[in-house]
C-alpha cells in the first residue's frame, strides 16, 4: 500500500496541470484509453488491474499504466471505474505481485471486495524502439473475455526518459519503503509483545485470586465437616469419621455392629453428606477455572492479533474479509471474540473492548456493546 501512494505522488509530481498537455507518455496512454474505452460494456462497473510482464508479475511501469487509465476512464460516464486499494491492500497483505484473473476465487474476491463485474488486464512489452501494451476486458459472471486492445507506443527520446523517470524515482523510494514497513512490522511486535506480557500478569493475578479463593473454600469445607461431626455426641464421632471415611471410598463393607448402632442416625447423616457433596462439586467446578483462563487467553491472542490490521475507513465488507466468519455484523454494529466495532453508512468508524472501564457523565461505567462503544469517552483502538 505505500508503494502505490508514493507511485501516486510520484505522479502528481512528475506529471502535474502544467505538464498535462506537453507530455508525450501521458498523451499516449490516453489515447490508449480512449481507444480502450470503446471495448468496455456500458453500464458496467470496472476494475482496472495492474498490467504485468509476460511471466505475469507486476512491474512499477505496469502499476503506473493501470493508474493512468484508472484516471483518464474515471471520467467517462458510460461505465463506473472502481476503486484499486481495496484490492491492493489483499495483494499487500498477503505478499503477491499479481493476480490469477481467470481463477475463479479470483474473479469471486474481485465481486465481493470491490462489486467488479467487468476487469481489464494484461500486458506490458518494452523493446528497443516501442512499448507495446495488451489488454483483455473479461466478464468475471463467466470469465469470459469479451474484447481485447492493443496499443504501441513508439519510444522516442522524449518518452525513453520519462519512462526511465519512473523506475527511477520509484528505485529511489523502494529502500525507504521497506525501511518504513520494518520499523511498521517492529511496531507490531512491540505491541504484541506488551499484550502478551499485560496477558500474562492478568493471567497470574486471575490464577492468584482462584488459588486464594480455592485453598479457603476447602478451609472452610474442612471446618463445616468437622462442625458436622462436632455436632454429634464423642460417642459418635469416631463413628461417624469411619463412616465418612468409607462413604469417600465408595465402601459399603460395613461391620453388622457399625450397622447397627448408625442404623437411627442414618437419616441425619444422609442429609448432611448431601451437603458436604454439593461443597465437594462446586470445589471441583473450582478447579476447571485455570483451563477456561488459558482457552480465554488463547482467544485473546487470535482476535488481538487480527485487530491490529484492521482501519478507519474500511467497509464492513472489508473486515469480514480479513476476519473471516467469526466476524457477526448487522448493520451498525459487528463484534468478534472480546471486541465490538462500530459502523456509520457501512464504514467502520470506531472498536472498543469489551469490559474496558470509562467515565460517563463523571461516574465509572463498563463497555458491553455498540451504544457504550460510540460515546466519546471511550478510547478507539483503530487507526487511520
Amino acid at each position: 500500500m505505500l508503494n502505490r501512494l508514493i507511485l501516486i505522488l510520484f505522479i502528481g509530481l512528475v506529471y502535474g496541470d502544467n505538464d498535462k498537455i506537453t507530455n508525450p507518455l501521458l498523451n499516449e496512454l490516453h489515447a490508449y484509453a480512449d481507444s480502450l474505452s470503446l471495448e468496455i460494456p456500458l453500464g458496467s462497473n470496472v476494475y482496472i488491474a495492474d498490467h504485468t510482464d509476460f511471466g505475469g508479475f507486476s512491474s512499477y511501469f505496469g502499476g503506473f499504466v493501470a493508474d493512468q487509465l484508472f484516471n483518464h476512464l474515471s471520467a467517462n460516464d458510460d461505465f463506473t471505474i472502481l476503486d484499486r486499494n481495496p484490492v491492493q491492500i489483499i495483494l499487500d497483505q498477503q505478499n503477491l505481485q499479481a493476480l490469477d484473473i481467470m481463477n475463479e476465487r479470483v474473479a469471486e474476491m474481485f465481486m465481493d471486495v470491490v462489486s467488479a463485474e467487468i476487469v481489464v488486464f494484461g500486458t506490458i512489452t518494452e523493446f528497443a524502439n516501442k512499448i507495446n501494451i495488451n489488454s483483455k476486458v473479461v466478464s468475471l459472471n463467466d470469465l469470459e473475455i469479451i474484447s481485447t486492445a492493443k496499443y504501441s507506443i513508439k519510444k522516442t527520446k522524449g518518452i525513453a526518459s520519462l519512462v526511465a523517470d519512473v523506475y527511477t524515482k520509484i528505485k529511489q523510494d523502494e529502500e525507504k519503503l521497506i525501511k518504513e514497513k520494518q520499523e511498521i512490522y517492529l511496531s507490531i511486535e512491540n505491541q504484541n509483545k506488551k499484550l502478551n506480557a499485560d496477558l500474562e500478569k492478568f493471567k497470574n493475578e486471575k490464577l492468584s485470586i482462584i488459588k486464594r479463593e480455592y485453598d479457603i473454600r476447602v478451609k472452610n469445607l474442612e471446618l463445616e465437616e468437622e462442625k458436622i461431626i462436632k455436632s454429634f455426641s464423642l460417642d459418635y464421632q469416631d463413628i461417624i469419621k469411619e463412616l465418612i471415611n468409607q462413604k469417600s471410598q465408595n465402601s459399603d463393607l460395613y461391620s453388622s455392629e457399625l450397622t447397627k448402632e448408625l442404623f437411627s442416625l442414618e437419616t441425619e447423616f444422609k442429609e448432611k453428606k448431601a451437603e458436604l457433596a454439593s461443597l465437594k462439586k462446586k470445589r471441583e467446578q473450582i478447579s476447571t477455572l485455570d483451563a477456561d483462563i488459558e482457552s480465554l487467553h488463547e482467544e485473546i491472542d487470535k482476535v488481538s492479533g487480527k485487530l491490529s490490521i484492521l482501519k478507519m475507513g474500511m467497509t464492513a465488507e472489508d473486515v469480514t474479509q480479513i476476519m473471516g466468519p467469526r466476524f457477526n455484523y448487522d448493520g451498525r454494529c459487528g463484534n468478534f471474540g472480546k471486541y465490538v466495532l462500530v459502523f456509520t453508512n457501512n464504514t467502520l468508524i470506531k472498536a472498543c473492548k469489551i469490559g474496558e472501564i470509562y467515565t460517563q457523565f463523571g461516574e465509572y461505567a463498563v463497555v458491553n456493546d455498540c451504544e457504550d462503544c460510540d460515546d466519546m469517552e471511550v478510547k478507539n483502538l483503530l487507526k487511520y
